[in-house]
């Protein structure tokens, strides 16, 4: 990227968290990832309950995700925006025509 004299900004550690994804995937031309994936079957996520109570374990586009920086320190249960794991329904419902 430098070679062709494009920009790049690195998001690493405590940085790396949700809310730095979500203010670079609108703006950002490309965004690589580089983390760790998850998916929990039906069975799996019913034991872990990751997200808490309120959401339905049977649908494939919460059960399969990212995790992101934070995802290790969160409360499982505790499902807020920024709990650490990026479901594929988040990301789906994310503008990325930008990108």
């Amino acid at each position: 990227m430098k070679e062709e004299n494009i920009s790049t900004d690195i998001f690493t550690g405590c940085y790396a968290a949700e809310e730095a994804f979500y203010s670079a995937a609108v703006m950002e031309d490309i965004i690589h990832i580089a983390t760790h994936g998850f998916s929990y079957s039906v069975l799996d996520a019913l034991k872990t309950k990751y997200l808490g109570d309120s959401y339905d374990d049977t649908d494939p586009l919460i059960r399969n995700g990212l995790k992101m920086a934070g995802c290790n320190t969160m409360t499982p249960g505790k499902f807020h925006t920024s709990n650490g794991y990026m479901t594929a329904k988040e990301i789906s419902q994310l503008d990325l025509s930008s990108a």
